[in-house]
């Protein structure tokens, strides 16, 4: 790799979680194209290879060559953090999801069109199903993968640009893992389930989401940190080796802490909710009516430490060659007391936003009904 100089522990074992990192969310994107449960894999892929990259370069003084659009790249790195991020907070990122639905509405209906009479076979929403529950939108997928509002305008161009962001995470996992040893790793998800896609329009559905009470851009922004939730809930496991294994408990602790940070954010805004949605807000952030133990302190620094790669805080604290240290160096805790605490908040997060989000109108129907089977 040409280092110039000797590691500390804790920079090898930095080196080894980027390494298990890449090696399991490459090894889950490269056996699952075409699958609507790949686009939260595709964001957090960008935001692995985008750490990596970064720690790499400050590190050990590696410049990783990466052929992604940088923009692109980023927009995807931050969209994970949700309602966390702190450049657009709450308001900015309902922003964001007002102006995509706006695009995604005008790619699909066009100012220039002809015969808009028949605009009531028009559908621009696209709503993926995983064992019917909802998991991905054709809003929310871009959002994911760092497309902005202005990508969607023209739907021919979205599709070069996944590909070229997922080249870009392929070029640091064939950098720092190596294809061949990719190649013995397992390819796709752990768990298979059958996904089918249904059409709507989005003005007849988001406004008939979560009981009806949200505006269309914040429950379209709730939707895909739900159907992520459910998706990494679900998909986000390994069980070809130990680091893989380590991998994939990192990347569902990473969603659950953003999801639950991003709800305690929302409920704290200064945004009006209803009666239904602060009771849903309040009651994914409970467990057997304790607060989730994820919001505790000491898991925002594991969190950091996790995505940033960074352990020279707890450096004297760490074992060679054991990840697993770095659980216990931040929290007290060992892998497997993590792997419960994440495994049951996550489940427990994502069976309640998915409850709400298919809660219907009062005396009305929820946007199912709104939604056909395409052609």
């Amino acid at each position: 790799m040409g280092f110039e100089r000797a590691f500390e522990s804790y920079e090898h074992i930095a080196f080894s979680l980027a390494k298990a990192d890449l090696t399991y969310v490459a090894s889950a994107i490269l056996g699952s194209e075409g699958n609507a449960q790949v686009w939260p894999f595709l964001q957090y892929g960008s935001m692995v290879a985008y750490e990596t990259k970064k720690y790499s370069a400050q590190a050990a003084q590696w410049d990783l060559h990466v052929e992604w659009d940088e923009e692109i790249a980023v927009a995807a790195r931050m969209s994970g953090k949700f309602f966390e991020d702190n450049r657009r907070l709450v308001h900015g990122v309902v922003g964001h999801f007002q102006a995509q639905i706006d695009a995604n509405h005008g790619a699909f209906f066009p100012p220039d069109r002809r015969g808009r009479i028949f605009d009531f076979l028009r559908n621009d929403l696209a709503v993926a199903f995983s064992d019917n529950v909802p998991i991905v939108t054709n809003v929310g997928g871009p959002f994911l993968a760092g497309l902005s509002p202005d990508h969607v305008v023209s739907l021919d161009g979205i599709g070069p640009r996944i590909h070229r962001l997922a080249r870009g995470i392929g070029n640091v996992t064939a950098q720092l893992v190596g294809t061949t040893e990719l190649d013995q790793h397992h390819r796709g998800f752990t768990e298979n389930s059958d996904v089918t896609w249904w059409d709507g329009k989005s003005r007849q559905c988001f406004p008939r989401m979560f009981a009806g009470e949200l505006e269309p851009s914040l429950a379209a922004a709730l939707m895909t940190i739900q159907g992520t939730c459910v998706v990494t809930e679900r998909f986000a496991r390994s069980q070809c080796c130990t680091a893989c294994e380590f991998a994939a408990l990192k990347h569902r602790f990473i969603v659950l802490y953003q999801s639950a940070k991003s709800l305690d954010s929302l409920i704290n805004s200064q945004y009006v909710l209803g009666e239904i949605a602060r009771h849903n807000i309040a009651q994914a952030l409970e467990v057997a009516e304790h607060p989730l133990e994820i919001l505790a302190p000491h898991y925002r620094r594991l969190r950091n430490g996790l995505v940033h790669l960074g352990f020279g805080d707890v450096s004297d604290q760490l074992m060679e060659n054991d990840l697993g240290s770095v659980i216990y160096a931040y929290t007290g805790h060992d892998q497997a007391t993590l792997a419960a605490v994440v495994d049951t908040s996550l489940k427990h997060v994502a069976d309640t936003l998915t409850k709400w989000v298919l809660t219907p109108v009062p005396g009305g129907r929820n946007f199912l009904h709104y939604l056909r089977k395409p052609d």
